[in-house]
């Protein structure tokens, strides 16, 4: 008798929470403020460098970016050397004169004036030396889909090393591309001779991949995590290619990617970040001109 008691107060009880536990929230947003969002790097590589300069838009109204045309950007460097970007298409700017070239140990930094004046400037940033991947190999493992499926997948690893102790962060990004034949042109040989019925797919993973070695005395990291291919996948049949490009980056750019990853990368939990604006390496020269982005300086 207790016990029935004790059901029907919890049954009854439980329809108060469903409906008095949810309230609307409406925040109040300043949907006329626009901030400048740069994205770009220079690396040890050969230019040209590329830049892209956008403005933050009212989701509520746009959902396409807002390029920022007609910007004026120069790229300097510690040894008094200053090129211009131009702009290819609108919010897209890329260097063409090849007078700056990326090296390890120079410093480097970009400064801004938009078509109406606004001036900005990244935090200058000494080039890092580079990492070096030692090899790339596969694991056969058995991955948890969700709570009731399992599969065998071969995951894909890398191992990288530095020759300096002055590299202590990474950050890599992957993409992948495979064979894939026709139905008509299923067959056991290696190559076919007929390249209409093949294509190649390419996957680019936009993922936030970091790794902290600065607590490492020999700068040597193993088994790095990229992608995975799934037993039902068709992508290792014929031939597969992954790359891999590592960028040596900053600490401040590492800190940077980190909250990155943190707020645009969570599960959704209760206790997880708010997602904000992260401030990145861009600074206004007036207290009006907002910006959020990084000019990354890597190799």
């Amino acid at each position: 008798m207790s016990q029935f008691k004790v059901s029907l107060l919890f049954f009854s009880f439980l329809p108060v929470c469903l409906f008095s536990c949810t309230e609307k929230f409406y925040p109040e947003i300043d949907s006329d403020i626009s901030i400048l969002v740069v994205d770009g790097k220079i690396t040890n590589e050969s230019g040209p460098y590329e830049l892209r300069l956008f403005r933050t838009v009212d989701l509520i109204k746009i959902d396409t970016l807002e390029p920022e045309a007609n910007a004026e950007i120069v790229l300097k460097d510690d040894l008094g050397n200053s090129e211009l970007f131009q702009e290819i298409q609108p919010g897209v700017y890329k260097t063409l004169n090849n007078i700056i070239k990326g090296t390890i140990g120079q410093t480097y930094w970009i400064e801004i004036e938009t078509a109406t004046g606004e001036k900005y400037e990244s935090t200058p940033e000494k080039m890092p030396p580079p990492f070096e991947i030692e090899s790339i190999y596969g694991k056969e493992e058995e991955v948890i889909i969700n709570t009731s499926e399992k599969q065998n997948a071969v995951k894909i690893y890398f191992d990288a090393k530095a020759n300096s102790t002055d590299a202590n962060y990474i950050r890599w990004e992957y993409r992948e591309s495979y064979e894939w034949r026709s139905p008509e042109n299923l067959n056991s040989e290696k190559f076919t001779e007929n390249p209409s019925k093949v294509c190649y797919p390419v996957t680019t993973f936009p993922l936030v991949n970091i790794f902290d070695a600065s607590n490492l005395n020999l700068k040597f990291i193993t088994q790095q995590p990229t992608t995975a291919i799934y037993t039902n996948e068709v992508k290792l049949l014929y031939n597969y290619l992954i790359d891999i490009t590592l960028f040596s980056i900053s600490e401040t750019n590492y800190e940077f990617w980190k909250k990155i990853k943190s707020v645009n990368f969570s599960e959704g939990a209760l206790y997880d970040i708010t997602p904000a604006n992260i401030e990145g390496n861009i600074s206004g020269c007036d207290e009006k001109c907002k910006a959020i982005g990084y000019f990354e300086v890597s190799s």
